[in-house]
Order: C-alpha cells, then sequence, then structure tokens
C-alpha cells in the first residue's frame, strides 16, 4: 500500500511538472480587420517565428504570413490575397519549414461565385515573398488541404478532405503527393463516396 501511494505521488508530481509551462511573453496584435488570428507557428533559425493565419474584413478573406522575434515583436506582415476568392490556410501541420530553408503553407482557396474549392500549397522564403502557388482542382466541388509534410526526397505529402468522389454531402479523406515543386504526381481519397 505504501509503495502505491508513493507511485501515485510520485506520478502527481511528475504531471503537473510536464504539464505545467513558463509564459515567455503574451501579446495581442491588434489590427483593423473584422477578425485576424493565427493557426499555424514554427520556429525560425535565429530563435524567433513565422506565423501565418487568416485576415477577414467585410471584403475579402486573405492569407497572412507575420514574422515574429524571440519575444513575440512583430518584424513584418504579409496579406495575400486574390480577389474574388477567399483563403482557408491548412490547421495545425499547415505551415512548415523546408529543407531548403524556405516554408511551405498548405490550404483551400475558395472561390466567391461558386464556392467551390482547390487544395493549394504555397512555397515562400524567409522573407514572405512567394516561390511559387500550386492549386489542385476540386473539379467544380472542394479540395481541404490541411496538412503538410516534406518527405526526405524533397517531395511534399498534403492530408484533408474532398468531396471530389462523393455522392451528396458526403466527404472522403483525402491525400495527396507531389514533386519538390508543388506538381501532382498522386492523388487519393478514402471512405465516403
Amino acid at each position: 500500500m505504501k509503495s502505491r501511494i508513493i507511485l501515485l505521488v510520485s506520478l502527481s508530481i511528475l504531471a503537473s511538472s510536464s504539464f505545467s509551462q513558463t509564459i515567455y511573453f503574451n501579446k495581442v496584435y491588434d489590427t483593423d480587420n473584422v477578425q485576424n488570428f493565427f493557426m499555424n507557428l514554427v520556429p525560425t533559425d535565429d530563435g524567433g517565428y513565422m506565423g501565418t493565419g487568416q485576415v477577414i474584413t467585410t471584403t475579402y478573406r486573405a492569407l497572412q504570413i507575420e514574422r515574429f522575434d524571440s519575444v513575440g515583436d512583430t518584424l513584418w506582415t504579409k496579406k495575400y490575397f486574390i480577389p474574388g476568392y477567399a483563403f482557408y490556410n491548412g490547421a495545425g501541420m499547415g505551415l512548415i519549414k523546408t529543407q531548403d530553408q524556405n516554408y511551405a503553407q498548405s490550404g483551400t482557396l475558395i472561390n466567391a461565385s461558386t464556392n467551390n474549392g482547390n487544395g493549394i500549397l504555397i512555397k515562400f522564403n524567409q522573407n514572405g515573398d512567394t516561390l511559387w502557388m500550386r492549386q489542385y482542382d476540386g473539379g467544380g466541388y472542394w479540395n481541404d488541404l490541411d496538412q503538410v509534410l516534406q518527405l526526405a526526397d524533397g517531395s511534399y505529402i498534403l492530408a484533408g478532405a474532398t468531396n471530389k468522389y462523393s455522392a451528396g454531402n458526403n466527404i472522403d479523406a483525402y491525400l495527396i503527393k507531389t514533386d519538390s515543386n508543388g506538381n501532382l504526381l498522386w492523388e487519393k481519397h478514402y471512405g465516403g463516396g
């Protein structure tokens, strides 16, 4: 009984120390937009951060890329907007640092007039300048790409959801593989349809 109590107390201490975190900074980034939020954040080589999110106003929905220093101060901000379209960036694993020290962001580009969406992969450099953007056609439906990984050979795997292959309102899991320049190699769907 005594060993069980010691084990329980030890586990409680371990759990509380494992889940407690030190807050190094806490900032609010106030803008004139209706909504402005980040979905993805990755560390940079200099101890700062690269973040991506969305800017939503009464007239557009854009992808926002923002560079922060090590204490969360904004170094620069860039917004990407295409008239007649709305950007939705992938959540969680939607932003990665690439092997060549650039960045890749997955997401969806929605046509405002048809509400159809193409999955997208955008590659940009450390200054937020676009190197390329690829769209993966939803075929009159929508493809949503929420996660991106870069493989050892430089190619990309993207995961999300699609209704391109489904009957009615069914949604399938969706997987895409591209080459290192974002050109589609194959696409697969699972379930639903």
